[in-house]
């Protein structure tokens, strides 16, 4: 290994530091089974089972912030990995967390959100539900003026895979990404949406809004069970819209100015 002096540090475009590895990849080299639904350090055996068990398994280091199923790094990790790919663990997860109280920690755009569950009333979302929600939210929305937390989901764990956790509060606007690729006919998270409206009201109503704006790839829409959805339900998608478009963010086409802050580099970071 090539160590560097701090003399040599204000002479070179690397860091001393980058002679060293990362945590995640030290942890990785030792134990490269992170993947595997038996090994301890998979997010999995933190995030499935509404249970007093993963704190026994994982023991105390896990008490303040991953001793539930819907903590914000649990709902991060799993609308995350389940916005790839819907596995038996995905249900597994929709199936098993069946309580209606609890808040939607993990929530991108929480202006669209909860103004979409106000309006539709008497509704109580289970965390399961809640969960299918942000991950067809990630899967078919960007919000490339916002700049996420990538953390470890337990930092406490060497080789526990990175998350990327977004601010609640959306101020700019949402953008739809390629449906080209997509099946919308057989995708299983369409399919996820229209089982599951209630939950997934706002994403189905910015899908809705794109496709009559004519954003680009949305003409894939057409002839399809979403745009059957689409007419079936448009006297309450254009009475949430009439009542609510302007005051959610993400919605506009150009965005509100950019809240930025300031960062230990010379580049400033959007909020």
């Amino acid at each position: 290994m090539a160590y560097k002096s701090l003399s040599d540090v204000n002479k070179n475009d690397i860091s001393v530091n980058q002679n060293y590895k990362s945590f995640y990849k030290f942890g990785s080299a030792i134990n490269n089974n992170g993947e595997s639904p038996f090994n301890a350090s998979n997010p999995l055996t933190y995030s499935l089972f509404p249970t007093m068990g993963n704190q026994f398994q994982h023991g105390s280091s896990v008490s303040s912030i991953l001793n539930t199923t819907y903590n914000p790094r649990a709902e991060t990790y799993m609308s995350q990995r389940c916005s790839t790919e819907w596995d038996g663990f995905c249900d597994a997860y929709r199936i098993l967390n069946v309580d209606t109280y609890w808040p939607n920690s993990a929530v991108i755009d929480s202006v669209a959100y909860n103004m979409a569950q106000g309006f539709l009333r008497n509704n109580r979302p289970t965390v399961g539900e809640v969960m299918i929600r942000n991950a067809v939210n990630r899967k078919f929305l960007s919000f490339p003026f916002e700049t996420p937390n990538v953390e470890q989901f337990d930092p406490n764990t060497a080789n526990s895979p990175d998350i990327a956790m977004y601010s609640n509060y959306i101020n700019s606007p949402s953008y739809i990404n390629d449906l080209k690729k997509i099946n919308i006919n057989k995708d299983e998270h369409i399919e996820l949406m229209l089982n599951y409206p209630t939950p997934c009201f706002d994403i189905l109503v910015r899908l809705y809004l794109g496709y009559i704006r004519k954003e680009p790839t949305t003409e894939k829409i057409e002839g399809t069970i979403l745009e059957k959805y689409f007419n079936e339900n448009t006297n309450m998608i254009e009475s949430f819209l009439d009542e609510n478009f302007y005051k959610i963010p993400s919605f506009q086409l150009k965005g509100n100015q950019t809240l930025q802050m300031a960062t230990c580099s010379e580049k400033k970071r959007n909020i």
